[in-house]
């Protein structure tokens, strides 16, 4: 099955839902990071007055990264609360994934391991699509403006929900 924009839109709806119990009085929202047809971010906003779903659906794909770069550390489930919604794509393709996008990116002598993991989330970031399923905010409040986040990681696409 090919997917599009709008079958990964409904993702991001789904994963909205999650933030129902409290988000309120901010609006649900999901997010999801593609690249290369597989999801290698996710999330959604958990709580008023916390991170949104953008900087959340970041800080997964760091997690993952974290995950790759070092098999043996704990990274926190971050769908326990329903795993029936985690669009996530499978272990080994996001190993085969980061393996590449490492590859490419290891063209420098840094070995300092926060170095690599933001050289890899930018170049990873500037080849992907992010997906929202309501406009990023572009205001301070609580949290800073997530279209400021998107524009700062250069993401080559950012598809939103509208209707």
């Amino acid at each position: 099955m090919e997917r599009t924009d709008e079958f990964y839109l409904s993702c991001t709806l789904n994963l909205a839902k999650l933030g129902e119990a409290k988000a309120f009085p901010n609006p649900i929202v999901g997010a999801l990071i593609v690249s290369d047809g597989l999801v290698i971010g996710e999330g959604f906003h958990r709580e008023y007055g916390k991170a949104h779903a953008e900087p959340n659906a970041v800080s997964n794909l760091k997690r993952n990264i974290l995950s790759f770069l070092d098999k043996g550390a704990k990274t926190e489930d971050y769908f326990t609360v329903n795993p029936k919604f985690t669009y996530l794509a499978k272990e080994d393709e996001l190993n085969i994934f980061f393996k590449k996008a490492l590859e490419q990116c290891n063209k420098s002598e840094s070995q300092d391991i926060e170095d690599i993991l933001n050289k890899l989330i930018l170049s990873i970031c500037r080849k992907a699509t992010i997906y929202v399923s309501l406009e990023p905010c572009n205001h301070y409040g609580k949290t800073a403006p997530c279209t400021k986040l998107i524009k700062v990681l250069g993401f080559k696409r950012l598809v939103y929900a509208y209707n």
